[in-house]
């Protein structure tokens, strides 16, 4: 997901916080469209409807993003700088030992599960996605009560790890509902 250098918030009002008001945002998402509609520039010149349509497409952008939470937090993540350096430099941010060996074992207990066994795994895997999932809320607590910028950058790379892990989690959930 790779986003011009546009503050997404910004183009809505919202301050920079993982939990907005998802109501407010639709409210300012229809009251922007509003004024790029292709309509108000048909008398334009073709640079200027070229423009309003780039425009109109950053916000449709912007607010799908905004929109989901999980969109929400890579791109809070990706604004700070967390996920290009950490899927760039892998010696920033490691999954334990102890996770990847828990990921192994269960990706190799699917290959070879019975039905019952399968329904126990789904099980674990739910349990572990619960887990860092209430890590992470719990740290964007932390991060939306933060004003200054620099410290809610500090607050969010903790998320970074229990981010990465959860998206393992979830690959390997996938690989268990395409059995």
């Amino acid at each position: 997901m790779q986003h011009s250098n546009t503050n997404f918030f910004q183009i809505f009002g919202l301050p920079l916080r993982y939990f907005i008001d998802t109501q407010e945002l639709r409210n300012k998402y229809f009251e922007l469209s509003k004024t790029l509609h292709p309509d108000f520039f048909t008398q334009s010149s073709p640079q200027e409807q070229e423009q309003k349509l780039a425009e109109a497409a950053q916000l449709n952008l912007a607010f799908k993003t905004l929109s989901s939470e999980r969109l929400r937090l890579e791109y809070l993540l990706q604004y700070f700088g967390f996920l290009d350096s950490a899927l760039q430099n892998q010696t920033e941010v490691q999954l334990s030992p102890t996770f990847l060996m828990e990921m192994i074992e269960l990706n190799e207990a699917l290959e070879t599960a019975t039905s019952d066994e399968l329904s126990f795994l789904k099980e674990k895997l739910k349990r572990l996605e619960q887990e860092r999932e209430e890590l992470i809320q719990k740290i964007l607590l932390n991060f939306d009560s933060i004003e200054e910028n620099s410290l809610k950058k500090q607050e969010l790379k903790k998320v970074l790890l229990p981010y990465l892990e959860l998206k393992y989690i979830l690959r390997t959930k996938e690989n268990l509902l395409n059995l």
